[in-house]
């Protein structure tokens, strides 16, 4: 086998690996996304809570009618 095929084979092989691994960094970068977002909800949620802000617990929960809300029995 050539020297030139051997390369040619490196990098077809190279390329198909960067093919086939590139969906799992996008999943990773949108995991990392939607983890940053949940903490800043809950972050969001926390200071409604503390300042006793009813305004920013009405940009947080939905007033949409088909959104239940269920507590656990005490």
């Amino acid at each position: 086998m050539s020297q030139y095929t051997k390369n040619a084979t490196f990098r077809l092989a190279a390329a198909a690996l960067v093919v086939l691994l590139m969906p799992f960094v996008g999943c990773a970068a949108e995991a990392n996304t939607d983890v940053e977002e949940i903490k800043n909800l809950i972050g969001r949620y926390a200071t409604s809570i503390d300042k006793a802000d009813t305004n920013i617990a009405d940009q947080i929960w939905s007033k949409l009618p088909e959104v239940t809300f269920h507590s656990p029995a005490v």
